[in-house]
């Protein structure tokens, strides 16, 4: 089974900054790709461990507003770091409804590139 397989929430990719709040610091990070159920996002500079809990804050595409949740750090890779949302169900509904919007964006844009078949 493929780790698109697995995935519990369709994913979109999302270039865009997260504000990540730990404790008493805060900082800005890089996301690659966002679900209802979490973020993937570059390392930078940051000093995070699996497990840390995260406030983290992050601006939806297609004009769906800006979202805060709550947030653990789920794995890591020297140049990433995967975010699994928790204890956000408001915030799980608004970034569902946003992916749902881009996908549906991003299928129409594969559809107009690709030529119409002849009958």
């Amino acid at each position: 089974m493929s780790a698109d397989e697995r995935r519990k929430f369709p994913r979109i990719p999302l270039l865009s900054e997260m504000r990540v709040t730990k404790g008493d610091k805060s900082f800005t990070l890089a996301t690659r790709d966002l679900s209802a159920g979490g973020a993937r996002v570059e390392r930078g500079d940051s000093a995070l461990s699996d497990g840390d809990a995260l406030s983290v804050q992050v601006r939806l595409p297609g004009g769906g507003g800006e979202v805060t949740a709550q947030a653990v750090v789920a794995w890591q890779s020297p140049q990433e770091v995967g975010l699994k949302f928790v204890d956000a169900e408001a915030a799980v509904a608004k970034i569902q409804e946003a992916v749902a919007r881009e996908i549906g964006e991003l299928e129409s844009f594969e559809d107009m590139k690709t030529p119409p078949r002849e009958a």
